[in-house]
C-alpha cells in the first residue's frame, strides 16, 4: 500500500491554462484525440495524473471533464488526451477544431509507482476507453527496460486504434473481445488470469497497473491479491472540481466503513488494497 502521508515526489502545482489545439483525430465514430500544445503538460506531467477540461463557453455544461493524459511529446510541447464520446460534454469536444483554444487546469492527481531498473515485469489491464492512461506509462516503462504486458478488452474489434503505437512503446499487447473478433473470446480479466503466471516467471519482481470499469478493476483487484502481486488501480469517476473542494468524488476505504478517499484529490491511483470496490 502507498504510504499516504508521504508527498507526490517533482510535484508540479496545477494552473489555469489556455492552450490552442493542435490536431482532433476521430479513431472510430466515438473514440477521439484531441492534441494540444502545452509545455507545462508536455514536461511536467507524469503517467496517472489527468487534466479538467472546461468544454464549453457558456454554462451549460457547467462542469469541467476529467481526462487522463494519455501521451505527451517534449519536442514539440504536446500533449494528447483520449476520449469516448458517451454524454454532452464528450459530444461537445468531439466537435473541436484544431486552432480552437482549450482550456484546462492541471496537472491533477498523482501518478502511477514506477520500477527502479528493468528486472521487473509490468502487467498492464485496461478496459474499453480506460486504455486511456497507458500510452505514457509504457513509454516510461520502456525508458526503464521493463518487460510491459498489455491486457486490453473490448466488445469487439472497433474497440481497438494505436496497436502499432503502443508495441512501439515496448508493449507486448493481449487482446481480448466479447464476442471474439479479435484475440481472446471472453472478458480480459479471464484472458489476464489465464496468461499471467507464465509472466510472473520472467520476472523477479512484478506490478500490474489497471483501468477500467469498477466492475473489472474488483476482478483485477481479486485476481492480484490471489497471486500476491501488488497491483495499482487508476479510477474513472465523475469530477465536478478536479480538486477535492466539492467532495463528489468519494470511493470507500478498504479498512474504515466509514472513510472515502476523494478521487481527484487522493488519487486517480490507488494501489488495490486501498479502496472498496465490492458495490
Amino acid at each position: 500500500m502507498k504510504n499516504r502521508s508521504e508527498p507526490d515526489l517533482i510535484h508540479y502545482p496545477p494552473s489555469i491554462y489556455e492552450c490552442t489545439i493542435r490536431d482532433v483525430a476521430e479513431f472510430t465514430s466515438n473514440i477521439y484525440r484531441i492534441r494540444f500544445e502545452s509545455e507545462a503538460i508536455s514536461n511536467h506531467s507524469r503517467p496517472g495524473q489527468f487534466i479538467n477540461i472546461k468544454v464549453s463557453d457558456d454554462l451549460n455544461p457547467l462542469w469541467r471533464r476529467p481526462f487522463s493524459i494519455h501521451d505527451v511529446n517534449h519536442r514539440e510541447n504536446t500533449a494528447d488526451i483520449l476520449f469516448k464520446v458517451i454524454g454532452q460534454g464528450t459530444e461537445l469536444m468531439s466537435q473541436m477544431q484544431a486552432a480552437q483554444n482549450l482550456n484546462f487546469i492541471g496537472p491533477l492527481g498523482n501518478s502511477f509507482d514506477l520500477p527502479e531498473d528493468g528486472k521487473e515485469n509490468a502487467i498492464i489491464i485496461a478496459g474499453g476507453i480506460g486504455i486511456a492512461p497507458f500510452m505514457l506509462l509504457c513509454r516510461r516503462l520502456k525508458e526503464k527496460n521493463v518487460s510491459i504486458h498489455l491486457f486490453w478488452g473490448g466488445r469487439d474489434e472497433s474497440d481497438f486504434y494505436l496497436l502499432e503505437e503502443f508495441e512501439r512503446s515496448g508493449a507486448n499487447l493481449h487482446l481480448s473481445t466479447e464476442d471474439g473478433s479479435v484475440g481472446y473470446k471472453g472478458f480480459v480479466t479471464s484472458l489476464c488470469e489465464a496468461e499471467i503466471h507464465d509472466i510472473l516467471k520472467s520476472g523477479t519482481k512484478n506490478m500490474i497497473y489497471a483501468c477500467g470499469p469498477n466492475p473489472m478493476l474488483h476482478g483485477i483487484s481479486e485476481i492480484a491479491q490471489r497471486i500476491d502481486v501488488p497491483c495499482q488501480i487508476s479510477l474513472e469517476t465523475l469530477m465536478a472540481c478536479g480538486l477535492g473542494a466539492c467532495l463528489g468524488c468519494g470511493v470507500k476505504r478498504r479498512t474504515e466503513e466509514t472513510s472515502y478517499y476523494y478521487v481527484c484529490k487522493d488519487g486517480p491511483v490507488f494501489y488495490s488494497d486501498e479502496v472498496d470496490l465490492s458495490d
